[in-house]
């Protein structure tokens, strides 16, 4: 696997130095500007964590000149078998993890499809809440291989989750109570915990066997604090064009070098394509 960078940055400028300064500080500035790297942080991950098989087998960079190569990669490469999501590159999903899951059949994930007509669900495809519950039940099973090696997480979009929520809501059986300690809401299918997040790709269902999934950091550089600087920050350049000078300002970076891996596809599985809105 290659490593992936992420960045957060902590500005304070002089004007607001002075402003918090003394008798008349109001809050803590560093504190308050912390916690904005920090949501910024939380922010970066959930992206990086649902990055698109598209992004990840482009070469070159993005559009701010970001090398593609210092991106993560997220649930939707590691969880893919040898084809892909036909929505995405062709190609995409091959090889992972420096293994091509085109020669090699152990290497891929348990992916299904879940549009109308062309998928594995029938004609209507899946296009209620319980027949997405099924899927799902499905998916658990045999990426399992019929064995007590299971798919203990699952992550999907926040329509899909409702719509297998509203699924449960004549049984009234679904709530995590764990899960809702922590301020996730959850449902249950099969006693594995369903969560839904904003970045998760739209009517997809990613099923996790955490004991194959792992977030690696590097010792050197795992939210590394840089200190702030003592020099003002050089504002040579500001959004591509330059404007010269030097602006009033102090700055600390944090830095992240890791990547999310994975030891065993084939204990993870994937529902594309599911049909919306739910009827």
């Amino acid at each position: 696997y290659e490593w992936g960078m992420a960045y957060a940055s902590v500005v304070i400028s002089g004007k607001e130095k002075r402003q918090n300064s003394g008798k008349s500080q109001v809050i803590s500035l560093v504190e308050a500007k912390v916690m904005q790297a920090e949501e910024s942080y939380k922010d970066l991950f959930a992206t990086a964590m649902n990055l698109s098989e598209t992004t990840n087998f482009t070469a070159g960079t993005d559009a701010a000149g970001k090398p593609y190569a210092d991106y993560w990669q997220g649930l939707p490469i590691l969880i893919n078998d040898e084809v892909g999501d036909a929505a995405a590159n062709a190609g995409a999903g091959l090889t992972v993890g420096g293994i091509d899951s085109a020669a090699n059949a152990f290497w891929r994930s348990k992916v299904y499809d879940g549009a109308a007509t062309t998928g594995d669900f029938g004609a209507a495809g899946l296009n209620t809440g319980e027949l997405v519950r099924k899927a799902i039940r499905t998916g658990i099973n045999e990426s399992s291989d019929s064995g007590t090696d299971r798919v203990d997480a699952a992550f999907t979009d926040l329509r899909v989750f409702e719509g297998v929520e509203d699924s449960f809501l004549p049984q009234v059986r679904y709530q995590d109570t764990n899960a809702a300690n922590k301020g996730f809401d959850t449902v249950r299918v099969s006693k594995v915990t369903l969560y839904w997040d904003f970045g998760t790709l739209a009517n997809t269902v990613f099923g996790v066997n955490s004991k194959y999934l792992s977030l690696v950091g590097h010792k050197d550089a795992w939210f590394k604090n840089s200190g702030f600087t003592s020099n003002p920050v050089d504002s040579t350049y500001s959004g591509g064009a330059s404007v010269g000078g030097v602006r009033d300002a102090q700055y600390s970076l944090i830095t992240s070098q890791g990547q999310l891996t994975t030891r065993n596809r084939r204990r993870h599985f994937r529902i594309n394509n599911i049909v919306d809105p739910f009827v």
